[in-house]
């Protein structure tokens, strides 16, 4: 690789390494930061508080403590050093919202996840045909305990973790190809690779999500690897616990592990069980802004415990935090948070909804009824049913008007998303609905106006409705059923909680079933949804297509033939290294879900039901609509 002057040079884009390496870029959003091609000014600064720790002796200088290939980060703003970060929490089912806003991973998403740009590595490439993927990682970068932060601990979280059968039983997926685990060579101290028999592209994205390390140089007098057992047994006793397995995991547990090094902007102090849990300011923290100035601008992290969501979102709209979005954002709570907005001192932000689809409705096409089998496997059928059905009614008296008709789809905003998807069959439309019915042979009628089946009885179908979620699912359905009742279809709607709901579905014993569905979002793109019959305990639409595509046709039943595309491109995927290129796989397998009508929904989750509190004060924040994955809290600050 070329070689670059020492920490000046921004080693994050493309063209400044090898062409095949994968540099930051970025895609500009108000309010957010960047990486960028200039270089950082060459006068190195830090906060006046680790300034201070120099001078006494008990810090390096601050140019010993950056690694020599920074991160360097172009902000809206060039921070003022000091201030916290107020948050507010429940307790230890809280500590992901950090995870999203803290974690740091190999690579991190394009604010528009339209591919993965470097964070944690300077770079990384491709060869071998896309079998194998070469990460190079910081040169100089530290823990926060000051120990170099090495393919040491690379290697020893591999060998000595995750090919522990005992720490790590179920090895992790997103390391498998074709069921083969990845083979891990480490080249040099800041150079490591994994490869596979097969081309594997799509790992590319997996890199902005995962963490391939430990600090070996701490995690080793946990391990009897590395230490006696009697020793580590008496760690054990005096922390309570029985099972080394257990033990070993407690000081992985993140958020709440305080002692353990981690190269996040902020490092835990105390447990979260406390009535205030601090992380401190890591001072060997890896990245830069644009003038040099050391991140992150802010001092510490303030979580404060409270007893339930309903007292948390009230202290929120009191002005009592500076970023929050966990167990703010309901469709209840938005009205009242944003008419707090100016006595609280804050602005109500949103952030981009899963746009799950509620009201999802799902056919048995595996009916032991041949009629409703062939009625179900009616593509026309279907789509009459979409037509019937009044979304902007729905919309209207359930949802008030926030929310998006359409049917199953990747969500708004996402890379994969097309609105002509989304609103496919969707116009309420009762006399085409009646004209399609008509033309597939129901045109007998009963008394009351319903449909017959060829041997006189009733259509009558009976619609499992999951419950208790999605929100007002029942009310919906009851909606539905009326608007069926009008083209001849009846429907009932038999309201089923989760247990009762999984086992009919997947036992094959329902007509319909209602739950919500989502075919993609930022971060969970549609190839890892169960929407599409991956698998058949993630799919409730078509489960024996899903068996039948999950064991390679020896179980299950053949599926037509566009879901046998879907599967196709399924397959092909992983091993495509061009972004662009499973993007518009990804947007095929969408086509083809909404032409065929497969699965009807109502309404997308409504934005105003995905948001959040910043301060008025805060700095850097993030633009009004955005991912937590694709931000750098690093640079907030806030100003007086």
């Amino acid at each position: 690789m070329l070689r670059v002057p020492k920490w000046m040079v921004l080693i994050a884009l493309v063209g400044l390494l090898l062409p095949a390496v994968a540099f930051a870029g970025g895609e500009k959003e108000a309010g957010a930061t960047e990486t960028t091609t200039e270089a950082a000014s060459s006068t190195l600064e830090e906060a006046p508080m680790l300034a201070e720790l120099v001078a006494s002796g008990e810090l390096p200088p601050v140019e010993e403590r950056i690694p020599e290939e920074p991160l360097v980060l172009t902000v809206d703003e060039v921070g003022k050093y000091g201030g916290t970060w107020r948050q507010l929490h429940i307790g230890s089912s809280d500590r992901w919202q950090n995870s999203y806003l803290m974690f740091e991973y190999v690579g991190k998403f394009k604010p528009d996840f339209t591919g993965v740009v470097p964070n944690v590595a300077k770079g990384w490439e491709f060869s071998n045909g896309g079998r194998k993927i070469t990460i190079y990682l910081r040169k100089g970068m530290k823990w926060s305990d000051g120990e170099p932060f090495t393919t040491e601990d690379v290697r020893y979280w591999w060998e000595d973790v995750i090919l522990n059968d005992d720490l790590t039983p179920a090895k992790p997926a997103q390391f498998k190809r074709n069921d083969k685990l990845a083979k891990l060579t480490i080249v040099d101290e800041t150079t490591f690779s994994f490869e596979w028999d097969d081309p594997y592209g799509l790992f590319e994205e997996h890199l902005a999500k995962i963490r391939p390390w430990q600090p070996a140089h701490y995690m080793k007098q946990f391990h009897p690897k590395y230490t006696d057992m009697a020793e580590i047994e008496k760690k054990m006793a005096e922390a309570d616990y029985d099972s080394w397995t257990d033990f070993y995991g407690a000081q992985t547990m993140d958020f709440n592990n305080p002692g353990t090094p981690d190269i996040m902007a902020w490092i835990v102090q105390n447990s979260l069980d406390e009535p205030v849990q601090v992380l401190a300011r890591n001072p060997y923290y890896w990245k830069v802004d644009q003038q040099g100035s050391q991140l992150p601008y802010l001092d510490d992290v303030q979580r404060t415990l409270v007893p339930n969501g309903e007292t948390l979102f009230l202290k929120a709209i009191a002005g009592d935090t500076d970023f929050q979005h966990r167990r703010v954002g309901s469709l209840a709570n938005f009205t009242v948070a944003k008419e707090g907005e100016a006595k609280g001192g804050y602005k109500v932000y949103f952030y981009r909804s899963p746009g799950t689809t509620y009201g999802s409705i799902y056919f048995n096409y595996s009916h032991s009824d041949p009629f409703y089998r062939q009625l179900f496997n009616e593509r026309n059928f279907r789509i009459a049913l979409s037509h019937a059905i009044d979304r902007n009614e729905i919309n209207d008296l359930v949802w008030k008007g926030l929310g998006a008709i359409g049917n199953p789809t990747a969500a708004i905003g996402t890379p994969w998303y097309e609105e002509k998807y989304r609103l496919m069959y969707t116009e309420y439309d009762p006399d085409l609905a009646n004209r399609m019915l008509d033309e597939i042979g129901l045109t007998a009628k009963d008394s009351d106006g319903y449909r017959l089946r060829p041997d006189g009885k009733r259509i009558s179908l009976v619609n499992l409705v999951f419950t208790p979620w999605p929100p007002d699912n029942v009310q919906m359905m009851e909606m539905v059923k009326a608007d069926f009742a009008k083209v001849g279809i009846e429907m009932l709607v038999k309201p089923t909680d989760r247990a009762l709901w999984v086992s009919a579905v997947h036992g094959l014993d329902f007509d319909m079933a209602s739950y919500g569905e989502n075919l993609g979002f930022l971060s969970s793109p549609p190839y890892q949804r169960g929407g599409f019959a991956f698998s058949e305990s993630g799919s409730h639409w078509a489960p024996q297509w899903a068996l039948y595509n999950q064991t390679g046709g020896a179980e299950g039943e053949e599926p037509p033939e566009p879901v046998k595309r879907i599967y196709e491109i399924y397959k092909k995927l992983p091993g495509v290294l061009d972004a662009q290129e499973r993007i518009n796989l990804q947007k095929e397998m969408l086509r083809i879900h909404a032409e065929n009508a497969y699965m009807l929904g109502i309404i997308a989750e409504p934005e105003a039901g995905r948001f959040g509190v910043r301060s008025l004060k805060l700095r850097n924040a993030p633009p009004e609509y955005f991912d937590p994955e694709s931000i750098y809290t690093c640079a907030f600050w806030l100003a007086d």
